[in-house]
């Protein structure tokens, strides 16, 4: 079983690597170009498999925050405005926003449930994260 978040490459590589691990749960950023996923192709969210999910961004008051891409693709949403990271480099807190701090968020939570429901599905833990 593995979670992963981050990657970048061409949408058939996606799929193909998608389809090639239906074990593996990929969790994508939606992006923050304020776009509706359905009409405009932002890689690797826009790659649609059962075993990928996709994360929107809301603001700090719980709803879309406004940059977030959104549509159906979307089957997830977590906060990504306002989100207090470390930054190493700088060797302080700070406060981020972006469709990539909402992300790890969700990742973190299917990890979780991976490892108090280790037998499950990439597919059972995605329909307990986004109550489908």
């Amino acid at each position: 079983k593995a979670v992963t978040e981050r990657f970048l490459l061409g949408k058939y590589y996606y799929e193909k690597i998608f389809d090639q691990n239906p074990e593996v749960l990929f969790i994508s950023a939606a992006g923050n170009e304020g776009q509706d996923l359905s009409r405009y192709r932002y890689l690797p969210a826009w790659a649609e498999r059962p075993n990928h999910l996709v994360v929107g961004a809301l603001d700090a008051k719980g709803g879309k925050a406004s940059w977030s891409n959104y549509g159906r693709l979307i089957r997830c949403w977590a906060l990504g405005e306002a989100v207090k990271v470390w930054t190493p480099v700088r060797e302080k807190m700070e406060m981020v926003e972006g469709t990539s701090f909402s992300a790890p968020l969700v990742s973190r939570q299917a990890a979780y449930q991976w490892l108090t429901h280790p037998h499950d599905s990439a597919g059972t833990i995605i329909r307990r994260l986004t109550a489908e």
